[in-house]
């Protein structure tokens, strides 16, 4: 219980702030490679795109984990929460493919970016939910 009552917003501002990381970054200083001199985007501008729109997904998803009244749904939206960043960090490269050349912006900057934030994202949704189910747990017992 003193989980909940100590960290009850903490890790929702924690994920709110690394999807709002997540979503800034592939804009601007992780961004993929740029606009092809014919003027043409390639794929890795596509994968870039679409971190970002989970991005929103995930900003979206932690604001409600934030306003969300019980420790049963945060725990619930922690879940959904992991999931979808799980997915975000696949998107450049197995969902979307990147350049073929390692050196790529996209290859050495922004994929590794994606992972590490996605995957760190995960992390503390699986933590938050882990510990809420099992205080949870606890408070259904003593009642």
């Amino acid at each position: 219980m003193e989980y909940i009552k100590r960290g009850n917003l903490i890790t929702g501002f924690v994920m709110a702030g690394l999807s709002i990381l997540l979503f800034v970054g592939v804009g601007t200083f992780f961004a993929p490679c740029g606009v092809h001199e014919d003027g043409s985007f390639g794929a890795c501008h596509w994968a870039g795109q679409a971190v970002m729109a989970a991005g929103i997904v995930l900003l979206a998803m932690s604001i409600i984990h934030i306003i969300a009244k019980t420790g049963k749904s945060k725990a619930y939206v922690s879940i959904c929460i992991a999931a979808l960043s799980i997915m975000t960090a696949i998107i450049p490269g197995v969902f979307i493919n990147l350049c073929k050349m390692p050196t790529m912006r996209c290859l050495s900057v922004m994929q590794p970016a994606v992972l590490i934030i996605a995957f760190v994202i995960a992390g503390v949704a699986v933590v938050d939910a882990i510990v809420r189910n099992i205080s949870v747990a606890r408070a259904c017992m003593e009642f």
